[in-house]
Parts: C-alpha cells; sequence; structure tokens
C-alpha cells in the first residue's frame, strides 16, 4: 500500500452503485510539490490500471475524476491608531505566506472504490 500524505478522502454514496471520494488539502508553497505528486500518483494509477473505464456512470464508466485549486496569499498586519486623524495605519508585519489547495472528487465504481483504499488507504472499505 502507498499512503496517501495530503489527501484524506470523505466517503459516501452507495456501496452497491456508486462511491464518492472527496478530498481537499491546503499547503504551503513549499509543500506543494509534494502534495502535487501524491495526486499525480494516483492518478496515474487510475490511469494505468483503467484508463478504458474512465467516464460517467450515465456514460458506461467506472470513475471519473473532477480537480479545483486555488491559491491565497495571505500577509500579517499590524496597526496603530493614528489619533490626530482618528484613523488605523496598518504596517505589515511579516513577508507574504501562499498555501495552495487542491481539491479531487472521485466518482467510482464499487469495485474500483475497494482497489483504491488498497492501493492508497483511502478509507472506502
Amino acid at each position: 500500500m502507498t499512503p496517501l500524505r495530503f489527501l484524506h478522502f470523505d466517503v459516501s454514496g452507495d456501496p452497491h452503485e456508486r462511491v464518492t471520494l472527496e478530498a481537499m488539502a491546503s499547503v504551503s508553497a513549499h509543500q506543494w510539490p509534494a502534495l502535487q505528486a501524491e495526486a499525480c500518483q494516483l492518478l496515474a494509477w487510475l490511469h494505468r490500471q483503467h484508463a478504458d473505464l474512465q467516464g460517467t456512470q450515465e456514460d458506461g464508466g467506472a470513475w471519473d475524476v473532477q480537480l479545483r485549486g486555488s491559491t491565497e496569499r495571505s500577509q500579517d498586519m499590524g496597526f496603530e491608531f493614528v489619533q490626530s486623524v482618528a484613523q488605523l495605519e496598518a504596517r505589515p508585519e511579516s513577508g507574504e505566506r501562499v498555501r495552495h489547495t487542491l481539491d479531487i472528487c472521485l466518482s467510482v465504481a464499487p469495485w474500483l472504490a475497494e482497489a483504491l483504499d488498497v492501493e492508497f488507504g483511502t478509507g472506502a472499505l
């Protein structure tokens, strides 16, 4: 089994028809390459093992994936009250921080949910 460090899946759905595995990971810029590698490892496995079965349930597919993401930039600020003008004056206190978020939603056949759990420990069993 290849344990996942960043992607922790919530599992839902009907285990007799379709299983949904959803994960969201939010990491620092330093960890972003590792999160991408983990997601790519999971998706590469699906493509290696079952590329011909990708597609929606309605189209007869055994698995489908949706990927979304975002990047957030933030900076801590200190404030000082300037009495003469009755306003707050802001001043940066640290460098900019960047966080990347990746959302993965897999819709899979029950047998494939089991295979993903065996391979990656997704919690789908």
